[in-house]
């Protein structure tokens, strides 16, 4: 994304020469340099909608508004006419400040920029879908393989709620790659953000953000966030039932067997919907098995009892005030179908009353079916979307456990391989061969398919 760069190196250039003014007597007398934070401003913030939501640049915004404050009064000077020589009272300590923080904040936007395209070479498909009883907008995404393998299964993908298609269209196009039929969708005004048909993104409220943050980050210490994880799951449940029927009319040529993949709480959502009733279960036997990333399986998770007396008095009321933590958990499901459960290298440290992982643990110790827990090296809770690529600031935000492992590219290559073959064995469907993928660790139950060394290859 060559022109990313050249953007945001014109905006670095327009602020050294609004900040560096005191500094160079060359420009002492050109007074509009005061309106080039404005427009640096203007520019970075135009990035988004060209570019989607660029995080390494928030730092560099954060400055430009000051620097627009600062420089108010000289802008509503020239605006009146009149010179304004405020820049030479400027010490020369705060203006070295200032010229370091914004070295610090250029430094940010370039070096996480995204080396390689937003979006994947190749098409994809997107038909707009109404559910009228709800209200809700839906955009299904559809990648077809040039050649159709009948042997392969169509795979259904819910995506993650923060990012949605954006965040996986390079693990999607990857296994339409190798021959599978992929279909995944975004809501309008639930996932961040929606993409519509003429690739335009919806974004969600604020408070909708707010609410996807506090699962992600509390859902398995504290009850508020974690009644706010679980109104994910049920949303998403609510999205499969719906959308499972608009799949299967989308299957293609000949009735190809279905995998579902789900991350967060799509993924949680696949574990508690394959636990229902049989003939509660929207899919029916329609689908051979589900993959789940970075479940979170909010539901799970209990808060403790408040003793009878323990609100009463003024004691009584300050300790209502304070958040209630979980202190256990509800009985696991028990999947009725083969899965894979991708996640963070995160889940090799217990750490009682802090393990976002427990529940997942406990699921996997009690399943009835083949069930595999699976993680790369190194690899943190975001790395197994298009984040590595696209994203570089977020693997460094939340990083794994373990050093080393693989970077950009290669995690999605080997997500790509993961998920796929996961995906061929359920349905019986030749697999690729190749190397083993370095830093991947598998721990199973009930394993009683063909040798899970053939899905440990790229």
């Amino acid at each position: 994304m060559a022109e990313l760069w050249i953007l945001e190196i014109i905006v670095l250039l327009f602020l050294f020469l609004a900040v560096s003014r005191p500094l160079i007597k060359r420009l002492w007398p050109l007074d509009g340099l005061v309106w080039l934070p404005l427009l640096s401003l203007g520019i970075t913030l135009g990035l988004y909608p060209a570019y989607g939501f660029r995080p390494e640049t928030l730092p560099l915004v954060f400055f430009e508004i000051l620097l627009v404050f600062f420089h108010l009064p000289a802008m509503g000077a020239t605006l009146m006419l009149r010179p304004s020589d405020a820049y030479r009272d400027r010490s020369s300590f705060f203006t070295v400040m200032a010229l370091f923080l914004c070295a610090a904040a250029g430094f940010l936007s370039l070096a996480f920029a995204p080396k390689t395209p937003a979006a994947p070479p190749g098409e994809a498909q997107t038909l707009a879908v109404r559910d009228e009883g709800r209200g809700r907008d839906y955009f299904l995404r559809i990648y077809r393989p040039a050649e159709q393998s009948g042997a392969l299964p169509l795979l259904f993908v819910i995506p993650p709620e923060a990012g949605s298609v954006s965040s996986v269209d390079w693990v999607c196009a990857g296994l339409r790659d190798r021959g599978f039929t992929v279909i995944t969708y975004s809501r309008r005004a639930f996932d961040f953000p929606a993409l519509g048909t003429d690739g335009r993104r919806y974004f969600c409220s604020p408070a909708q953000v707010y609410r996807l943050w506090t699962a992600f980050r509390n859902g398995f210490r504290y009850q508020t966030a974690n009644d706010r994880g679980r109104a994910l799951e049920a949303a998403r449940m609510e999205d499969i039932e719906f959308l499972l029927p608009h799949v299967v009319l989308n299957r293609g040529d000949g009735a190809l067997p279905l995998v579902m993949a789900g991350y967060g709480a799509g993924g949680a959502a696949l574990v508690q919907m394959s636990d229902s009733p049989p003939g509660q279960i929207p899919w029916n036997g329609q689908v051979r098995g589900i993959a789940a990333v970075e479940p979170g399986l909010w539901r799970l998770y209990r808060a403790g009892a408040v003793a009878a007396g323990g609100r009463t008095g003024i004691g009584g009321w300050f300790a209502g005030l304070r958040p209630q933590k979980i202190s256990g958990l509800a009985p696991v499901p028990r999947p009725d179908l083969p899965a894979l459960y991708l996640v963070s290298s995160r889940v090799r440290a217990e750490r009682p009353g802090k393990d976002p992982y427990g529940a997942l643990r406990e699921t996997l110790r009690n399943s009835p079916q083949p069930a595999a827990l699976a993680y790369l090296d190194g690899a943190g809770p975001l790395d197994y979307t298009d984040h590595p690529l696209v994203n570089p600031v977020y693997p460094a935000l939340f990083p794994g456990e373990g050093g080393g492992g693989l970077k950009g590219r290669e995690l999605i290559d080997a997500t790509v391989a993961i998920i796929g073959n996961f995906s061929a064995l359920l349905a019986d469907a030749p697999l690729r061969g190749g190397e083993p993928i370095p830093g991947l660790y598998v721990e199973t139950r009930s394993w009683n398919l063909p040798d899970l060394q053939d899905i440990l290859i790229w």
